[in-house]
């Protein structure tokens, strides 16, 4: 009878499609000198076309990775129906991943864990250490600087000083094999190391990031066409990178690690794992506002203004860049998402999951539990949130992040030939012999009037917050 051993192992890959520091992989290799990286589709819940084109490159590599390997086969499972005829195949007995910190995964994970065993086939899940920490804390926490404060203590004690725990002759050697054999495949190939959607691009973006200068003050880059922004989100949500490594490679960074844009990473994987403990507080965040009150509002239901909201054609420069930004490209900056979503949530009272799940279908960095966290906090109705009558003026929030209109016009092109003096507020520009005017007489290739007046949209959300929240 041949021992288990000889039998491959299955590492399913779709929470973490990196090789360096992945637990299942490890763990795979403990049981069995060969194994099989899968890929479980069914695990992908929040598929929109950014997502699943960065992840499909992510794949892409990781294959050509896992290709020029003795000890290791990539292999790709539609179904549970497709993972178990692998299983059957090459007489797998043994199934290993790294849950996830997302909820609705974690449901899917127990449905396959169920039918894993009634097939005969154990499955092995490594807990999510996020999702550890955030259960180590001592207390619920309701604002983010007391949970970020307790966290990253626990973070420094309990991860980062320590050292892998696995080390034994058989897994040292199968490691050190498999290893060496990705890391010269990389060699091989450029694209993949340079490409920072794939596990080496986006390790080589980081060090560069971390040991770059900024050349200029975060407090300086005020316009959003320059402001500093990380770019490590989309890398963390499709599990690319860890937060957790990215903390850990700030902290040996020493000294450097104090350095305005240091703390704007640290901060904002801070602020993600917030976002976890809310939901784990509220498990459907997703859907229901934290604060019940905040349902009792005459939220508004005009279609017609959620969908000029949506393609960017609100009359509201700032507000239409971003959404077109987000649009073509599946990214918008923090600043711009606050913008867009308290124009949507106080100026049009649109009830603020309709602007969650259109993000959810067009962010390359989408994370279930910080876009309705986020979401919740500029409504006003999450923990630790603005207060509700926090209403950003758009046009305002442009003059001030986008003094010279570089950011609108490049994604405006109907404004592209605006004077800064009227980009702001095309509506009130007198066409003097430019083509550029707004659309008083239904144009359809001009720029739109505005879809509100802001004072009185702006009474009218503080009248209808007020009421609702009685």
């Amino acid at each position: 009878m041949r021992s288990e051993v000889n039998f491959p192992s299955i590492a399913l890959i779709n929470q973490s499609p990196r090789i360096e520091d992945n637990p299942s992989i490890v763990n795979a290799f403990k049981k069995s000198e060969k194994i099989l990286i899968v890929n479980y589709e069914p695990f992908n819940l929040h598929p929109n076309k950014n997502v699943a084109s960065w992840k499909s490159r992510a794949l892409r590599c990781l294959k050509n990775r896992v290709r020029n390997t003795k000890s290791a086969s990539f292999l790709e499972a539609d179904s549970m129906d497709a993972l178990l005829n692998i299983c059957r195949i090459r007489k797998v007995k043994h199934v290993y991943w790294s849950s996830s910190s997302d909820f609705l995964v974690r449901n899917e994970e127990n449905f396959l864990k169920q039918n894993l065993s009634k097939a005969g086939i154990k499955a092995h899940v490594e807990e999510n250490l996020e999702f550890l920490l955030i259960q180590g804390l001592e207390r619920p926490f309701k604002t983010f600087k007391s949970f970020w404060r307790q966290l990253e203590s626990l973070i420094l004690n309990n991860w980062i000083y320590q050292k892998p725990q696995y080390q034994n002759g058989n897994i040292t050697h199968a490691l050190t094999s498999f290893y060496k054999e990705t890391s010269e495949s990389i060699k091989n190939n450029h694209e993949a190391s340079c490409n920072k959607s794939c596990e080496t691009g986006g390790a080589q973006y980081l060090n560069n990031l971390l040991h770059s200068k900024i050349p200029f003050k975060l407090e300086e880059g005020i316009s959003l066409e320059t402001s500093f922004t990380s770019g490590l989100s989309s890398c963390i949500s499709a599990g690319t990178i860890g937060s957790l490594r990215i903390l850990k490679e700030i902290h040996a960074l020493s000294d450097s690690q104090d350095l305005p844009h240091i703390q704007n990473v640290k901060r904002g994987i801070g602020w993600r794992l917030f976002s976890r403990h809310c939901m784990k507080l509220n498990p459907d965040m997703d859907t229901v506002s934290i604060d019940k009150r905040f349902e009792s509002i005459n939220w508004s239901e005009n279609q017609t203004k959620l969908e000029l909201w949506k393609n960017g054609m609100t009359g509201y420069p700032i507000v239409d860049a971003s959404m077109r930004k987000l649009h073509r490209t599946g990214d918008i900056d923090n600043r711009a998402r606050m913008i867009c979503a308290s124009f949507l949530v106080k100026h049009l009272l649109i009830h603020w999951t309709h602007g969650a799940n259109h993000f959810k279908e067009y962010l390359v960095d989408f994370d279930l539990a910080a876009n309705s966290f986020n979401w919740q906090w500029v409504t006003g109705c999450g923990l630790n949130s603005a207060p509700y009558f926090r209403i950003f003026n758009p046009t305002i929030q442009a003059k001030r992040f986008d003094p010279k209109g570089y950011y609108i016009k490049r994604w405006i092109p109907e404004l592209s030939s605006m004077p800064t003096e009227s980009v702001h507020e095309p509506w009130k520009y007198q066409n003097n012999g430019s083509s550029n005017k707004t659309n008083k007489e239904g144009a359809d290739d001009l720029y739109p009037s505005p879809v509100v007046d802001l004072n009185e949209a702006r009474v009218k959300a503080l009248f209808e917050y007020k009421e609702g929240l009685k």
